[in-house]
């Protein structure tokens, strides 16, 4: 007598599981049953239910009785390979036997579910007769059921039904918000942002995307949605003239629950660059819509909240507080659509616990084209519902770094800047910026920032007011333009 001791070393190397679902020992075809430690080796006998010994077939053959012909084929065990998840495949394994040596045939399947392991209310799931199975919101625990079947006859045996497993619940992925960004690359290019979260850690699988048009901004009019255009992506063309776009995405996961409810961007008033578009003299001021940042600090203070340390305000927006801001850049993935594209419109709950502590910055941009040909006798950026102050940052090719003067601050109750008709350049696309500063609860508002040109209010994108096609006599430097309607595509550029 020797005794041997034997180990299985089982390696995972590979998601989404990690399964041994059985081993058995086998010595000279048969089963060795597992014995506890001071327990007794049961020997093989004909009616133990197990083919061992020098059996032929399960308790038959070699010492115990002939086996009969015309047995059927059995399975000796099955179980549900993993923990089942909803919304993930799970499979269901099984060992097939037959004493004949018949070989396995195709063998049934079915899943049942219920609503404990004691088996209550168990009923067979219509259509799951496979050997995988997708659990759905409607399980609560789960059983595989596997009846063997022989090539040759009797070719059907007696179906053998798995242990019960628990389903693991699973939530379905978000995409919030949701916004449109231009593509400065691509002439009436539109570009479909937002952000996937799923809270059970699922990865993104191929979300669905679309592009809707409509007559009216405000949610009023009718709206369709643009055939074929299932990408992130979306280039206006001449049927968008004087019409309304927004961008909707459903998100998808790769595993767990698959899809999560759609969400849809703002509208935005889109003037196709397609010949020449509505404005062909190209003299009128425009700008792009307010976007809203929530800023760069939230990654690295709780709730965004800066804490003031050396800065002691005396006054609700001190200039000193701004020494902790960060503009994001102009293409920054968080710039989401404002409240209010054309207002801005925030109102939103302070997160700062005490007056004068900690700053909290959200940030607003718009880019205001000017032509050549423009008069600026004045500019200006107008407020109304701001706290607790407001810093305007202007960037231009003069100013590729921002420029922030005495003027460009409001603090609690200002009505506006000063004058800053000297930091804005013609014939270029403005970038603005407005870093706004709540350093004291209970609320944190910008109702109304107006840019102000000449006294006017330039208003955002809309039908007829667009920017139009870059054209080499448009007065306005653009496209692959070195300077305003020369170099690049045009004419070469005269040194004066």
């Amino acid at each position: 007598y020797q005794r041997r001791v034997h180990g299985v070393t089982q390696v995972d190397d590979c998601p989404t599981d990690n399964n041994l679902a059985e081993a058995r020992v086998m010595l000279g075809g048969s089963s060795i049953s597992s014995v506890s430690v001071g327990q007794q080796v049961k020997c093989p006998t004909c009616s133990d239910g197990i083919k061992n010994g020098d059996e032929t077939g399960k308790d038959c053959g070699g010492s115990c009785p002939a086996c009969q012909n015309g047995q059927p084929p059995y399975v000796p065990s099955t179980a549900i390979s993993s923990p089942p998840k909803e919304g993930t495949p799970v499979t269901g394994v099984y060992n097939y036997a037959d004493n004949e040596g018949d070989p396995e045939g195709k063998s049934t399947y079915k899943w049942y579910r219920a609503s404990d392991c004691s088996g209550n209310n168990l009923v067979a799931i219509p259509g799951a007769t496979s050997a995988t199975y997708t659990p759905t919101a409607d399980d609560k625990y789960l059983y595989f059921e596997v009846t063997p079947v022989a090539v040759n006859p009797p070719t059907t045996g007696t179906p053998k039904l798995s242990a019960c497993r628990e389903v693991v619940r699973n939530s379905a992925p978000s995409a919030n918000p949701a916004s449109i960004t231009v593509d400065p690359k691509v002439s009436g290019g539109l570009i479909g942002t937002y952000k996937y979260y799923d809270v059970d850690g699922d990865l993104e699988g191929s979300s669905i995307y679309e592009w809707q048009r409509s007559d009216k901004c405000d949610g009023s009019g009718t709206t369709t949605t643009i055939g074929g255009q299932t990408s992130i992506t979306y280039t206006t063309t001449a049927s968008d003239a004087g019409q309304c776009i927004r961008f909707g995405v459903t998100p998808v996961a790769k595993t767990g629950v698959p899809q999560g409810p759609k969400v849809y961007s703002s509208w935005i008033a889109v003037n196709p660059c397609v010949g020449g578009g509505s404005n062909a003299a190209g003299n009128l001021p425009s700008r792009t819509p307010w976007q809203m940042h929530y800023g760069l600090e939230v990654n690295s203070y709780p709730n965004g909240v800066v804490p003031l340390t050396t800065c002691k305000p005396t006054k609700h927006g001190e200039i000193c507080e701004y020494d902790s801001s960060t503009i994001p850049s102009a293409n920054d993935n968080d710039w989401i659509s404002a409240p209010d594209g054309e207002s801005i419109g925030m109102k939103m709950p302070s997160k700062v616990p005490t007056c004068f502590k900690g700053v909290d910055f959200t940030y607003f941009q718009t880019f205001v084209t000017i032509p050549a040909s423009q008069v600026v006798s004045s500019f200006s950026i107008q407020f109304s519902g701001m706290d607790d102050g407001s810093r305007i940052t202007v960037f231009n090719t003069d100013y590729p770094n921002g420029i922030v003067v005495s003027g460009s601050y409001v603090f609690l109750g200002g009505s506006g800047t000063s004058d800053l008709k000297d930091y804005v350049k013609r014939g270029e696309v403005n970038r603005i910026v407005v870093t706004q500063v709540d350093d004291c609860p209970v609320d944190n508002n910008l109702a109304v920032a107006r840019v102000m040109l000449g006294g006017s209010s330039v208003s955002s994108i809309s039908p007829g007011q667009g920017p139009v096609c870059p054209t080499c006599n448009d007065g306005i430097r653009n496209g692959d333009e070195l300077s305003i309607d020369c170099g690049g595509s045009c004419s070469p550029c005269t040194l004066r």
